[in-house]
């Protein structure tokens, strides 16, 4: 006996099974397709029309600017014991200098790339006000005409490094090579003498041979 058949589903299960999966049929992603076109054509072609650029105010920091160096403001245990509780610790004077010619560099790199906000403002009139004070002979504030010859004797003191390693390098590649070179020749001459060692020999054994086949 055969299986009986099975029941036909009818279409209308069949699709709603489908939608269950967010699968349809060929005809139904057509329709899709053409409702999207056509919706393409009723909405009007958008329009950017350029706008005026929106000029930003500029707003100054509300920070009083320092009338004295704040290095030679004498210090004290309470001064000492705020910045400690702050976790701050004092920085050695070489280090502070060095942190200030980072930072101003910084500041001239961002006037540089015209991004200038309120607070290049304030550190720049701080560094002018600054250079009219009385600071302690030790102590001066970075000049930034001289960075960048600064910057190119770096550069050019790395390169020169970097010459002397190469010029090393070089050298002792020649030397090398000439020490193959010497090899290869004394190799060359030794086989030349064995060449002629042999010519010598296959001269022996011909006239051996010569004299072994010739009658008595």
């Amino acid at each position: 006996t055969t299986p009986p058949c099975n029941k036909e589903i009818p279409r209308k299960e069949k699709l709603e099974f489908l939608e269950g999966f967010q699968i349809g049929t060929r005809r139904v992603r057509a329709d899709i397709e053409l409702r999207k076109v056509l919706r393409r054509k009723v909405l009007p072609d958008l329009k950017v029309e350029p706008c005026e650029k929106e000029v930003e105010v500029l707003k100054p920091l509300d920070l009083p600017l320092p009338i004295v160096d704040p290095v030679s403001v004498d210090q004290s245990d309470n001064k000492t014991n705020f910045f400690s509780g702050l976790g701050l610790q004092q920085v050695a004077e070489e280090k502070r200098e060095e942190y200030e010619i980072s930072w101003n560099e910084v500041l001239s790199e961002r006037r540089r790339k015209d991004r200038v906000d309120g607070l290049v403002v304030y550190l720049e009139q701080y560094n002018e006000r600054l250079r009219g004070v009385c600071l302690p002979p030790s102590r001066s504030i970075p000049d930034y005409s001289r960075l960048h010859s600064l910057i190119m004797m770096y550069i050019q003191s790395n390169c020169l490094h970097k010459r002397d390693h190469e010029i090393e390098f070089l050298r002792r590649l020649q030397e090398e090579r000439k020490d193959k070179l010497d090899n290869s020749q004394t190799e060359v001459k030794r086989l030349e003498i064995e060449l002629s060692r042999l010519k010598g020999l296959r001269k022996r054994l011909n006239a051996d041979r010569t004299h072994t086949q010739s009658p008595n």
